[in-house]
């Protein structure tokens, strides 16, 4: 709770000591969260005010808007780092606890969380997507927004690692998107094929010293 109305000093061993979520919170950077959160409260009432409110499109939207500005807090605090900015006395150590800087993630664990939150992020996007039955200006925005991104992860991680997860991931959610909206059920060997996808993907961010480099 402390995490969502300041960005709290911790120790190692506090940090040790707390749940998933809670690093979570202070690793996106929670409290600053609550601005975007608010946005999408007011979209929720000028929505209302128009008789145009639909609870999970607006629930969809306002998740989706959180995680992404997590996702772009992990990104920056990762590139930033990568590049020797985010060090020693420099501002943004200044003000909150650097997960990277403080030695309370390592880069691969920090990738994780990046990887987790905008993956649910898409989902959301995914979601709105179908709900305006996927206009080409939607997917033309939501393809330069992607571009973007892996543009700023190419600073941090190698290009051979990075569209290795950007193909890899992009099947995997490409083929569930089918499932859930198209009923294109994959079958036994398709399941598998994903599954090792995904094992892929997780060896080259946990395992893997290319990916650290």
């Amino acid at each position: 709770r402390k995490a969502l109305t300041i960005i709290p000093d911790v120790t190692k061993q506090e940090w040790d000591g707390l749940d998933i979520f809670s690093k979570w919170l202070i690793s996106t950077r929670a409290a600053v969260l609550v601005m975007t959160a608010m946005s999408a409260v007011l979209a929720g009432l000028f929505a209302w005010r128009d008789n145009a409110f639909d609870f999970p499109s607006w629930l969809a939207l306002t998740a989706g808007l959180v995680l992404a500005h997590a996702s772009n807090n992990l990104l920056n605090d990762h590139v930033d780092y990568a590049r020797g900015v985010d060090r020693q006395n420099y501002f943004r150590t200044m003000y909150g606890p650097h997960p990277l800087e403080n030695q309370l993630l390592s880069r691969r664990q920090h990738l994780a969380y990046f990887f987790v939150t905008v993956s649910l992020a898409f989902v959301c996007g995914l979601y709105l997507v179908w709900q305006t039955n996927f206009d080409a200006i939607t997917w033309a925005l939501l393809g330069a927004g992607a571009f973007f991104l892996l543009s700023q992860v190419l600073h941090a991680i190698p290009v051979g690692v990075a569209y290795a997860i950007w193909a890899g991931g992009g099947i995997v959610l490409v083929a569930l998107a089918g499932w859930a909206f198209y009923g294109q059920t994959p079958d036994l060997a398709g399941f598998v094929g994903m599954g090792m996808i995904i094992d892929g993907v997780l060896v080259l961010n946990l395992l893997s010293k290319t990916s650290a480099h």
